[in-house]
């Protein structure tokens, strides 16, 4: 694993990071601290330039693509503190990430005296500057000394962003600067990134729904990238009771009803979800699902669901909430139907 600290794809550098750490992995030999050392010099080379774009973008710029570049940020600052947990003091470190993750000011003050104290000359004017809650402006010019950044126009900016290697980046971040080059740039420079703006449509959609409302944008890009669009007509059947139940739906507009026979069991509308318990267990549905109205439905299999719920806390949590939703209902005896309703809005 030490050998993958460089790895190209910072996605996997991420997991390396990770794992590193649960290990107890200390770089104590030279040649590890000085590759720890430069893997942070990288890192840190790459939020001055996400500090830049978002110092260059206008200040009303579109608001999902600045989200998604602070989310960078974030990433780079999570990643930087792992590498030092394993080229210095973990205690320590795991202090700073503890204040840190707090949000208070007196906590994140301490945290940055700890770094202070405890990183060498080069480290620390490579580190603080990431650490602190600075505006990207302050952020790039404390940085850039060692990492200059020439200020450029916001076209250029989204041009970059797009323009960056596909393993730099976030899926969703490149999806959020498709969508601003939409706006800014001529539509055939605009479409060549690549990558459908129905993510965008799809993320905003997902986080709607309070299974993966606790869901990073990025972990819901990757759920986008699985899901299928399904459009079905008022009274056509989605599934019938004593299926196979493989599947999950999330519906995009429109309404179904839940039924058994001639009884209906609850009618369901925008942002609601059914079948969510197939993706657990596998057994017959226990109720039909039809469309009321014309319904666009997100359509999430079982199998690329398990993929992402492997990695990714904040999807656990979902489907533990729908879960408990589930025991609330039946505790207040309100009418449900298993692996057919979803959570109320």
């Amino acid at each position: 694993m030490r050998r993958q600290l460089d790895y190209p794809d910072q996605r996997v550098r991420d997991e390396v990071f990770e794992a590193l750490r649960a290990c107890g992995w200390a770089a104590e030999a030279a040649g590890d601290r000085a590759a720890v050392e430069a893997r942070v010099r990288e890192e840190v080379r790459d939020a001055a330039w996400t500090s830049a774009v978002l110092r260059d973008l206008h200040l009303d710029a579109d608001p999902l693509l600045r989200d998604a570049l602070e989310g960078e940020l974030e990433g780079s600052r999570r990643r930087v503190l792992l590498l030092l947990g394993m080229g210095g003091d973990p205690a320590a470190i795991q202090r700073v990430r503890d204040a840190l993750a707090h949000g208070a000011r007196e906590k994140r003050a301490y945290a940055l005296e700890v770094l202070d104290v405890t990183l060498s000359g080069a480290l620390r004017a490579q580190v603080l500057p990431l650490m602190e809650d600075l505006a990207p402006a302050d952020r790039a010019a404390r940085l850039a000394d060692e990492f200059p950044q020439p200020v450029a126009s916001p076209a250029e900016r989204v041009r970059e962003v797009i323009a960056r290697p596909e393993s730099d980046l976030a899926s969703w971040t490149r999806a959020c600067a498709l969508r601003a080059a939409g706006r800014m740039l001529d539509p055939h420079e605009a479409a060549s990134g690549g990558m459908t703006m129905l993510t965008i449509e799809k993320v905003i959609c997902l986080k709607a729904v309070p299974m993966f409302a606790e869901a990073s944008e990025e972990i819901l890009a990757d759920v986008a990238g699985i899901l299928e669009d399904r459009e079905v007509k008022a009274g056509e059947v989605v599934f019938e009771k004593g299926e196979a139940g493989d599947s999950l739906y999330v519906i995009v507009h429109g309404q179904v009803r839940v039924f058994d026979g001639a009884r209906t069991i609850i009618q369901l509308g925008e942002h609601d979800i059914f079948g969510e318990l197939a993706l657990l267990d596998p057994e017959p549905r226990a109720a039909s699902v039809a469309a009321v109205t014309d319904t666009r439905l997100f359509r999430l299999d079982r199998e690329g669901f398990a993929e992402l719920m492997a990695g990714n806390i904040e999807i656990v949590r979902g489907v533990l909430h729908v879960l408990c939703e589930r025991l609330r209902r039946q505790a207040s005896v309100v009418p449900y139907a298993p692996d057919a309703t979803g959570p109320r809005r």
